[in-house]
C-alpha cells in the first residue's frame, strides 16, 4: 500500500508539474472561449453577482444575457475578484486547481478497476495527454465539466457494486454538474444505462431509486437550459448553442469526412498513434476483464455522442471536446499492460535485447550528439531517448513480472515470441511517451509566442473612447455546407474593454458598418484577415472612414456618428 501511495505521489507530481507550466500566462491568445468566460467573470464581478444572469461583451445595445452552460465556473472567477481584487492569474489558478482534482478522481477510478500496475500505465497516460494539460490552465469551462463527469463515472460503479447511498448521491450531484458546466456530458446517461441493464437487467430501468436519479440529474440541466433559452430568444446571444448547427445529417452516411475528422482527433490526441497499440492489446489479451468492458461501454457511448455532434466533433478546432475520451483509453492502455505481464519471456532473450538495446541508444546519441540540445526535433536523440527507455522498462518488467499467469488467462505463448511482443509494446509505450511529451512542448512553446492581435489591441486602447461602442472582426457566418457557426469573437471586447457588435466575414460592407453606427458604434477594430475575406473590401473601407491607427495585424477606423442607414437587421448575434 505504501509502495503504491509513493508511486501514485511521484506521478500526481509529474503531473501538475506539466499543468503548472502555463498559469502565469495572460489572457493574450485571440481565443473566443478564454475570452468569453474572462469577460463574463469581469462583467458578473462589475454588473452585479446574480449567476443566473451571465452577460458578455459582444451584446451590441442589449443588457448582454446570454445563453450558454450554467456559469458557475466565471461566476466563481468573480467571487475571487471580490474576494482578493481583479487580477487575471485567477482564471487559471482555479482551472489548475480543478485539473489536480480531476487528476485524483481519476487515480482512485484506476485503482478501483486495474490492478497496481496497470492503473500506474492508465495514470502515466492520463497526467501525459497533451488535451489535459492544456485545458488544466485554459480559461473555459470543460476542465470543471471533466472533473465532475470522471467523478460521476467513479461514483456510479460505486453505486452499482455497493448500493451505497453515498455513492448515489455523489454520483447525482456529480452527473447533474457535468451536464451544468457542459450539455455536452449528457452522453453520460448512455453509459449508465448499459452499465445498468448489464448490471441489473431491464427491471431495473422500473427501480425507484433509478427513476430518482434520472429525475435528479436530468431536471437541473433542462430547468437552467430552458431558462438560458430565453436569452437567446429576447436578445439573440448565444455562446454556440442555437447560434450553431452541431447536429450530424443524412449527410453523414454520404460523406466519409465526419467520420475520418472524428478518428483524426481520436487518434493524434487521444490514443496517441502508438498507445492505440498498448489499448488493442488491452482489448484483445483481457478482454474479460471489467475494466475493458467499461471502457468499451464507455467509449460506445462516447462516440454515440461524437456522431450525434459530427458537424463539430470532427472540427479540427474542437479537439478539446474528445478530453471525454482520455479516461476510458488511459484504462485500456493499463489493462494493455497488465495483459503483457501475464506472458511468460525468455531470460536469455530478454538479456540480449537489453545488450542490443544499449548499444544502439549508444549509437544514435553519438549520431545526434551535435544536435543533442533539439531533442524536441532531432530524430537521433529522440530514437536513442526511447529505445533507452524501453531498455528500462523491459528491466524493470522482468524483474517484477508476474510469474504464474491468472487462472483462465490463455496467455502462456512462446517465450521467444512473447518477449519480442513485450519489448515491441515498451518501445510503444516509450514512443506514446515522448509523442506526449513533444506535443505538450510544442504547445507551451505556443503559448509563449507574442500574439500580434493582442499586441495590436494594446495600441489601440488609448484611441478608443472608454465607453465608445465598437464594431470588431467575427468569424464566418457559415461552415464549408452552408449551416451556421458561431461567429462571434470576443477577444477584442476583452482586451478593449469594450462593448459592442461582431459583424461575420461574409457580411462585412459599408453599408453594414454604417448600420452598426447608427446604432451607436463609434469604432470599427478591422483584422486584416478577416478584411480580406471579401475582395477589395479593405480598399472600401479606408476610402470611406477615417484610419485612426494600424498595426501589423488589425486597422482602426473610426465611424460617423450620425449614420446613412439604418443597422442591418442581423448584428453581433443570431
Amino acid at each position: 500500500m505504501k509502495k503504491g501511495f509513493l508511486i501514485f505521489a511521484c506521478l500526481f507530481v509529474l503531473g501538475a508539474a506539466f499543468r503548472a507550466t502555463d498559469l502565469g500566462h495572460p489572457i493574450d491568445r485571440p481565443s473566443w472561449r478564454e475570452a468569453d468566460d474572462a469577460g463574463i467573470a469581469r462583467n458578473f464581478y462589475r454588473e452585479g453577482m446574480n449567476p443566473f444572469y451571465p452577460r458578455v461583451d459582444w451584446r451590441g445595445t442589449t443588457p448582454g444575457f446570454a445563453e450558454m452552460e450554467l456559469p458557475v465556473y466565471p461566476w466563481t472567477i468573480a467571487v475571487l475578484y471580490k474576494l482578493f481584487g481583479y487580477h487575471e492569474l485567477f482564471p487559471r489558478v482555479l482551472s489548475y486547481l480543478i485539473s489536480l482534482a480531476a487528476m485524483l478522481v481519476f487515480f482512485r477510478l484506476a485503482r478501483y478497476l486495474l490492478p497496481p500496475p496497470g492503473a500506474f500505465a492508465a495514470a502515466l497516460f492520463f497526467i501525459l495527454n497533451p488535451v489535459a494539460i492544456n485545458l488544466a490552465t485554459w480559461i473555459q469551462p470543460d476542465g470543471l465539466m471533466f472533473l465532475c463527469y470522471t467523478l460521476a463515472v467513479y461514483a456510479f460503479l460505486h453505486w452499482l457494486d455497493s448500493d451505497s447511498w453515498k455513492y448515489y448521491v455523489v454520483a447525482i450531484v456529480a452527473t447533474a454538474f457535468a451536464i451544468l458546466a457542459k450539455a455536452t456530458a449528457g452522453h453520460i446517461g448512455l453509459l449508465f444505462t448499459v452499465l445498468l441493464l448489464n448490471r441489473k437487467g431491464w427491471a431495473a430501468v422500473r427501480q425507484p431509486r433509478v427513476l430518482l436519479f434520472a429525475l435528479l440529474a436530468l431536471l437541473p440541466a433542462a430547468l437552467w437550459y430552458t431558462h438560458a433559452r430565453g436569452f437567446w430568444k429576447m436578445y439573440g446571444n448565444s455562446l454556440g448553442v442555437s447560434n450553431e448547427y452541431h447536429w450530424a445529417g443524412w449527410d453523414l452516411f454520404t460523406d466519409p469526412g465526419f467520420v475520418t475528422g472524428i478518428w483524426r482527433q481520436e487518434l493524434l490526441h487521444i490514443w496517441m498513434p502508438t498507445g492505440l497499440v498498448l489499448a488493442a492489446v488491452g482489448v484483445l489479451l483481457g478482454k474479460s476483464e471489467r475494466a475493458v468492458k467499461i471502457s468499451l461501454a464507455w467509449l460506445f457511448s462516447i462516440f454515440v455522442y461524437y456522431l450525434i455532434v459530427a458537424r463539430t466533433s470532427a472540427d479540427d478546432w474542437a479537439f478539446y471536446y474528445h478530453i471525454v475520451s482520455l479516461p476510458p483509453v488511459a484504462l485500456l492502455v493499463g489493462a494493455g499492460v497488465c495483459a503483457i505481464r501475464r506472458l511468460t519471456l525468455s531470460p536469455r532473450l530478454v538479456f540480449q535485447l537489453i545488450i542490443g538495446s544499449i548499444l544502439l541508444t549508444i549509437v544514435l546519441g553519438v549520431l545526434g550528439a551535435p544536435d543533442i540540445m533539439q531533442l524536441h526535433s532531432d530524430i537521433y536523440v529522440l530514437t536513442a531517448a526511447e529505445v533507452g527507455l524501453a531498455t528500462l522498462l523491459l528491466l524493470l518488467f522482468y524483474l517484477t513480472r508476474v510469474r504464474e499467469p491468472e487462472a483462465g488467462a490463455p496467455l502462456q505463448r512462446s517465450p521467444l515470441m512473447s518477449t519480442v511482443l513485450v519489448y515491441l509494446l515498451l518501445l510503444c509505450l516509450t514512443s506514446t511517451f515522448f509523442f506526449e511529451l513533444r506535443g505538450i512542448v510544442q504547445s507551451y512553446r505556443e503559448r509563449k509566442d507574442g500574439q500580434a492581435l493582442y499586441e495590436c489591441a494594446q495600441s489601440f486602447a488609448p484611441r478608443v473612447e472608454p465607453r465608445a461602442l465598437i464594431v470588431a472582426s467575427g468569424g464566418a457566418c457559415l461552415d464549408s455546407k452552408g449551416y451556421p457557426v458561431a461567429y462571434n469573437a470576443s477577444y477584442m471586447f476583452y482586451w478593449l474593454d469594450r462593448k459592442g457588435f461582431n459583424i461575420c466575414e461574409e457580411e462585412q460592407s459599408v453599408e453594414a458598418l454604417r448600420g452598426f453606427a447608427a446604432r451607436g458604434a463609434r469604432y470599427f477594430v478591422a483584422e486584416k484577415n478577416a478584411l480580406k475575406k471579401r475582395a477589395g473590401f479593405e480598399e472600401q473601407v479606408r476610402g470611406a472612414f477615417p484610419l485612426r491607427a494600424e498595426c501589423e495585424a488589425a486597422l482602426l477606423f473610426e465611424l460617423p456618428a450620425e449614420a446613412e442607414k439604418e443597422a442591418p437587421e442581423r448584428v453581433s448575434q443570431r
